[in-house]
């Protein structure tokens, strides 16, 4: 479990933007004999530890979720392999400007176009341009691949719209979006717990006091969240915790594993229940997106039926 926790956390350094390469990059799958290695997991792991964190609650094993979220990224770079795969093995080819205009699109709104702050952005991450671009030519494929495959069969009806506002219309209201800020601190040191709250009640505001947390506090879910919905973008324990709370109020520590987190609601919003026609895009388009969503898994279901992966992870990783 240590190995695993402490490998993990690198994993999480990483995608979290610090300096720094993984010295370590194993062999855990192949698709069709097509390697999966940890570095690319790593690649695909950032979304997945966010929904990890948002899983967190007292009771809930923290490493626990961190294994899934690797066990998801993993799942994610398999899949990925395998729709490109299919893509290689059919007839249809992006044209041969796409991934260099891809290329140079993604270098002047990241980096102004300035192609070496990239190229150093990518020394610090251990990869070469040239990987860079064969991971930017994936990416295109896989779009190109789902539109083809899934968007381009998905259709909402009207019909589909007036029945789900009769039997969803609560789904479709505008949620009223809270303010949320959190504060993280080890389980064990009660003093740095006791003197954040003390400045707060002295007048300090939450929200400036967790705006640039460190890597590590960020891994652990610190920072100003801005405007959210909590429900569907904080741990149930978390929600609940600040839908509670009034604004400007600050939450009791809460203890989840090593350390325990702290919560600001500093401010709501005010909505208004919509009319049909002022809800009707939002309706087609969560119905599209729910219709592509369970489109996709199908296709991803079938591609994996037929296919030969083998999974190497490591013991104790």
């Amino acid at each position: 479990m240590k190995r695993f926790s402490a490998l993990l956390l690198s994993l999480c350094a990483a995608a979290a933007g610090a300096a720094g390469t993984i010295p370590v990059d194993s062999l855990v799958a192949s698709v069709n004999g097509e390697p999966v290695t940890l570095s690319d997991v790593r690649e695909a792991l950032p979304p997945h530890l966010d929904a990890a964190r948002r899983e967190m609650s007292a009771g809930r094993d923290p490493n626990a979720l961190v294994r899934a979220a690797f066990t998801n990224a993993l799942r994610e770079v398999e899949n990925r392999r395998l729709v490109v795969q299919k893509y290689w093995a059919g007839q249809g080819r992006l044209p041969e400007h796409a991934v260099e205009r891809a290329a140079a699109e993604r270098v002047e709104k990241l980096y102004g176009g300035d192609l070496h702050a990239l190229q150093v952005q990518l020394a610090r991450e251990g990869r070469t341009y040239s990987e860079w671009k064969e991971g930017l030519e994936e990416y295109l494929i896989v779009s190109n691949m789902r539109q083809l495959y899934v968007d381009a069969n998905v259709r909402v009806s009207p019909a589909d719209v007036m029945r789900a506002w009769e039997t969803r219309r609560n789904e479709f209201a505008p949620k009223a979006r809270v303010h949320v800020a959190m504060a993280v601190f080890p389980a064990g040191d009660s003093e740095a717990t006791a003197a954040f709250l003390e400045r707060v009640a002295a007048g300090e505001r939450f929200e400036a006091l967790v705006a640039n947390p460190t890597d590590a506090e960020r891994v652990l879910g610190a920072g100003d969240y801005g405007w959210i919905d909590p429900s569907s973008e904080l741990a149930p324990a978390f929600a609940s915790t600040v839908l509670a709370l009034r604004d400007g109020k600050t939450s009791p520590p809460i203890v989840v594993g090593d350390h325990q987190y702290v919560l600001c609601r500093v401010a709501s919003e005010k909505v208004s229940e919509p009319t049909l026609a002022e809800a009707w895009d939002r309706i087609e388009q969560t119905l599209w997106t729910e219709a592509s969503e369970a489109l996709f898994h199908s296709w991803i279901g079938h591609l994996r039926e037929r296919a030969a992966i083998r999974e190497f992870i490591p013991e104790g990783l």
